[in-house]
């Protein structure tokens, strides 16, 4: 992702708290909320943690309401680009795909935050966790 295409901020917020905006960021942050946890067995040693992220992507109301979406779909695209095919740094057990990455919706913030506009899609990440020794 270039400096033009990276966010002013990521936050990791509570689930529910996808549209705070966070005082440092004035015209274009990204919130993560973890909304699912669960747990798969896998062998007798090890088993898959699941995770269900929601990302949300805004931006601060663009010069001409009519490029909003214009604007929006730039910087999912650029989201998407950076986590298609990438394991996380090793994390997750296999990178991700058009399977881990759902499909966005986009959204209009509450009135009283200047008329946000973005859009949110699900990440689903499993790991691999080995017990015992």
């Amino acid at each position: 992702m270039t400096a033009d295409e990276a966010p002013q901020l990521y936050l990791v917020v509570p689930k529910d708290y996808g549209n705070q905006q966070p005082a440092s960021a004035s015209s274009y942050w990204v919130n993560i909320e973890q909304v699912e946890e669960y747990r798969e067995a896998e062998t007798a040693n090890s088993y898959l943690q699941h995770f269900t992220l929601e990302v949300w992507v805004w931006v601060s109301t663009p010069e001409r309401i009519e490029n909003a979406a214009e604007v929006i779909a730039s910087k999912l695209r650029s989201i998407y680009d950076a986590l298609e095919y990438n394991s996380l740094g090793g994390f997750a057990r296999t990178a991700l795909d058009n399977e881990s990455l759902g499909r966005a919706k986009y959204v209009k913030g509450p009135v009283s935050t200047n008329a946000r506009y973005g859009a949110h899609f699900t990440v689903k990440i499993a790991t691999q966790v080995t017990v015992g020794g």
